[in-house]
């Protein structure tokens, strides 16, 4: 007998298939795993997970115990997410070939990269991405194109308009992510269900076919715990099967259903590859899932929540201060209100039996220090100091102090930030190649050049060239502290490269570096361009405004090669292109190719240099200084005029 690999079955037995791996991934969410992650939620969100208010609660026999829920764990997890997204999303393609026309070709996708951070919302649904891994250990990101979304561009013969189709990213929860649990790689997978939400009558305005079976769907119901009600029974879930192309599929398949009756589509994968990215930090051994922080703060907010409820309770049981007033005296508790009396039968008592405050237990201290323990155990469990909390220790009198406290939290902050960062990549590649292969009208963009301008630029999916990856532009993760770039600011103000009080106050408030070194920046960008061109051979021009001394140096790198130096030795100036008499064009250099081409280098960077020391020379002292410091040169003392002889 034949066996016949699932995923090449027919619809209807490949749906019934799914089905049976969807009621699997219930068991599975109803276990151990399940529990773990509910229970993270649970704390994270506080009651609202419970659908209860978020208020307080009162126990005991007769409500005398106060809970309290002081939700320290999701303070520190938000705390710790903004310290791994902090950095502004800023992706950078590499191209297969370095032509001129891949490299302008490159930057039209670094112009779409840009498009799609912002379009999308990229830097919201990137800390829901890290939300959703803190609380269960791994967060998924689906893309896909919308053929519902983008202008419309024609209409069909029943009148229907026809859309361009918009690139859709959208975050999904891990309880609806199923795929083989024996595939401890998220991305050696060949296949992946996920199931989405839709908009019933809208399946039904594209499938008018299938407006029963769509008809006869449940209404979706949430699997995160949080109860939600509607009674317009609009949404359904739809689940959709890629299964990425292999030896045994190799054009892989799409299969879009809401069950075995109603199949919306079943072809081959158009996305080619499984378009779905996860992040798991911290993958636990020999098994799917991931583990989070929260796993271990979790006790410790329950111990905390007690030690607040213990003073609490206390707080309001006795709060309220009690007198003691001895039986048959003449006081009435209309004489002062607002307090609790207690009465008892005097003994003897001194004082003519007076009213007198009764003391009772007060809160321990204990307590209150219990309490500090557990912030301060939390805090270290999280690596989010009160430094990063914006309290530091009163010891701390220095940015650079405040950086150091901050270097732990940043270190461990890279194994979920590395985590992060290589998810997003592969959506931003995936992204592009959804572009390339769906993008069949023309997509508008707008592309920032070097000098901050936005321009339009019009392409279609075929027009976007292969490429090799997608990189993060990160910057040094302490300058994603306040305290870091305190630090940073008060060097360069000691070392003088801050030259005005706008520009501590811009690098202090904003954290922005930038203004400070993009003069410089373009400098060195313009003398790595004419390096380009040197190695080339080709001549470059210096002008007044150059910082000459810093072109000279650069420069020199391009001979500093002691093989160029060897070969454009042997060079013989006989052999040089002459000019034809009649043509005035120059023959062909009669040298070799490499012996030429070497000389040429040196000759140019030389000729280079040589013109940047000229004008260095002949340029206005005044020019050459406020190009240096930024600032006016200070006004040379004028000589002492001698006062004439005096006559004898």
């Amino acid at each position: 007998m034949k066996h016949i690999y699932f995923a090449n079955e027919k619809s209807e037995t490949l749906v019934k298939t799914l089905t049976g791996h969807i009621d699997q991934n219930k068991n599975t969410l109803g276990s151990s795993v399940g529990s773990n992650w509910n229970r993270n939620l649970r704390y994270y969100y506080g009651n609202l997970f419970q659908g209860a208010d978020d208020g307080l609660s009162y126990g005991g026999d007769q409500g005398e115990l106060v809970k309290v829920r002081a939700n320290q764990l999701r303070s520190l997890t938000r705390q710790f997410i903004s310290l791994v997204s902090k950095n502004r999303l800023n992706f950078q393609a590499t191209s297969q070939t370095s032509d001129t026309g891949n490299l302008a070709d490159t930057r039209l996708i670094n112009g779409l990269l840009s498009h799609i951070v912002g379009s999308q919302k990229l830097d919201i649904k990137g800390d829901m991405f890290l939300e959703h891994t803190a609380c269960t250990g791994a967060g998924y990101i689906k893309a896909g194109w919308n053929t519902s979304k983008g202008p419309v561009v024609d209409v069909d013969e029943q009148g229907s308009a026809m859309y361009a189709g918009e690139l859709e990213l959208a975050n999904v929860l891990p309880t609806d992510v199923i795929f083989d649990q024996k595939i401890h790689n998220f991305d050696d997978c060949d296949w992946v269900i996920v199931s989405v939400i839709r908009n019933r009558y809208d399946l039904i305005a594209q499938f008018p076919d299938l407006e029963s079976a769509i008809l006869r769907l449940s209404d979706s119901s949430s699997t995160s715990g949080i109860t939600s009600y509607s009674d317009l029974n609009n949404s359904v879930k739809v689940f959709e099967f890629y299964h990425r192309p292999t030896p045994a599929l190799p054009s892989g398949r799409l299969c879009v259903f809401g069950d075995d009756k109603t199949v919306f589509f079943d072809d081959v994968n158009p996305y080619k590859c499984i378009p779905i990215v996860q992040c798991k930090p911290e993958p636990i051994f020999n098994s799917p899932y991931g583990y989070t922080f929260l796993n271990d703060l979790v006790p410790l907010q329950e111990l905390f929540d007690l030690s607040m409820s213990t003073a609490a309770s206390n707080i309001s049981a006795f709060g309220v201060q009690s007198m003691l007033v001895p039986e048959g005296a003449d006081v009435s508790v209309k004489d002062i209100g607002g307090l609790s009396w207690i009465s008892f039968k005097q003994a003897n008592a001194t004082g003519g039996g007076k009213p007198e405050p009764l003391q009772m237990p007060q809160t321990p201290q204990e307590v209150w220090r219990f309490g500090e323990t557990i912030k301060t155990n939390m805090m270290e469990i999280s690596n989010v100091n009160a430094t990063l909390r914006g309290a530091p220790p009163s010891n701390v009198t220095s940015g650079t102090m405040a950086a150091t406290l901050s270097a732990n939290a940043v270190d461990f902050a890279s194994t979920f930030a590395k985590a992060y960062y290589s998810s997003l990549e592969s959506l931003m590649t995936i992204s592009i190649n959804i572009y390339r292969n769906f993008a069949k009208t023309p997509q508008i963009i707008n592309i920032v050049g070097s000098n901050k301008a936005a321009v339009s630029k019009e392409f279609t999916g075929r027009e976007l060239p292969e490429i090799s990856k997608v990189t993060m532009r990160v910057a040094s993760p302490l300058l994603s502290t306040s305290a870091g770039v305190s630090d940073i600011a008060e060097k360069l103000l000691n070392a003088k490269l801050i030259r005005s009080a706008q520009e501590l106050l811009e690098v202090i408030t904003t954290g922005n570096l930038e203004s400070l070194y993009d003069a410089d920046l373009s400098e060195l960008e313009l003398i790595n361009a004419e390096n380009d061109q040197l190695r080339d051979g080709i001549a470059c021009r210096a002008i007044n405004s150059d910082i000459h001394n810093l072109h000279i140096v650069q420069h020199k790198q391009v001979v500093n090669d002691p093989k160029l130096r060897t070969l454009a030795a042997k060079y013989n100036p006989q052999l040089a292109p002459q000019p034809d008499p009649t043509t005035g064009q120059p023959s062909k250099d009669g040298n070799p190719e490499n012996i030429a081409k070497a000389y040429g280098i040196i000759k140019a960077t030389l000729d280079h240099i040589t013109e940047h020391l000229q004008s260095a020379q002949s340029t206005d002292p005044m020019l050459l200084g406020i190009i240096q410091t930024g600032a006016l040169p200070p006004p040379q003392p004028q000589p002492q005029q001698q006062p004439p002889p005096q006559g004898k």
